[in-house]
């Protein structure tokens, strides 16, 4: 396999997982925290936020990585 590839494996995953981290921080945005915390504007609530909107983009970037190596590796099952 040529270097290059896994170059830009590495360039996709990373422009995926900053997307991610973008697209989570806006979805987290949108939950009513007041609903789960005492303090909604507290930095504890902040920083609660910011975590759980890191693990989603985790999460999902890690997902992201793993489909593209297996569509990837499919090439394998058709003689490619």
């Amino acid at each position: 396999m040529d270097l290059r590839i896994l170059g830009v494996f590495a360039l996709v995953n990373i422009f995926a997982a900053l997307v991610f981290v973008v697209a989570a921080f806006w979805a987290v945005d949108a939950v009513r925290w007041e609903n789960f915390v005492k303090d909604p504007h507290s930095r504890r609530t902040r920083t609660l936020r910011a975590l759980f909107a890191l693990a989603l983009a985790a999460v999902l970037s890690c997902f992201f990585a793993q489909y593209l190596l297996w569509s990837w590796d499919l090439r394998h099952l058709f003689g490619g």
